[in-house]
């Protein structure tokens, strides 16, 4: 997912890596406490439903953007993985959950050298995974997670809630490594009918899958 500039405005920051997270002070950004168990399709799970949205027998399952919006806790997700076939090659695809979840991946339009930089790039389930652990929207009116992997800008990691698009809304980055970098304010608009891009930071418009 590539950024798609607006006419005006501030640069349109899309995602080329995968859904990004953030803790504040040991804490989850929007949530409940650590014990509480998830079920269905949240930020902490959805790694899980990513892995099987791959088609069989494939190895070397990467994800190189996943970006998603909840409303009061529901959430939706888009992503972006590669993954490697029995001939070798590397291949990828993008799904939209739940809404897609158990249907073959609609087919890139990367080329094979352009997937062999994603896959170099990509994170694995399990990177995703832990990246998103403390991630919960439960208790948040509005909320988006955003993780970015470029080849020059690195790994961008971004979380935000909020109860309203009126307010200002908690955000934070992290590092690659899950640490904050900083925390920041913004406002997110919301515009149901985009489905997993529903919930954006005002200050980095989505445009275009």
């Amino acid at each position: 997912m590539k950024p798609a500039p607006r006419p005006v405005g501030p640069s349109t920051r899309m995602f080329s890596a995968v859904a990004g997270a953030v803790t504040i002070s040991g804490a989850a950004l929007v949530g409940v406490p650590d014990a509480a168990v998830q079920s269905g399709l949240t930020a902490q799970t959805v790694g899980r439903y990513l892995a099987d949205a791959v088609p069989p027998n494939v190895h070397d399952v990467r994800v190189n953007g996943v970006y998603g919006s909840a409303h009061k806790g529901t959430w939706q997700f888009v992503a972006h993985m590669t993954w490697r076939g029995a001939d070798g090659a590397v291949h990828g695809g993008s799904t939209e959950l739940p809404q897609n979840g158990g249907q073959t991946l609609v087919p890139t339009e990367l080329t094979p050298s352009q997937l062999d930089r994603e896959e170099h790039m990509g994170w694995t389930i399990g990177q995703l995974a832990h990246a998103l652990r403390n991630v919960d929207a439960t208790g948040a009116t509005l909320a988006m997670a955003d993780l970015e992997i470029t080849a020059g800008q690195g790994v961008t990691l971004v979380a935000c809630s909020a109860p309203a698009t009126e307010v200002a809304a908690r955000c934070a980055e992290y590092d690659a490594s899950g640490d904050v970098r900083r925390h920041f304010a913004d406002r997110l608009l919301d515009e149901p009918a985009l489905n997993a891009i529903s919930v954006q930071r005002a200050s980095a418009p989505v445009t275009a899958l």
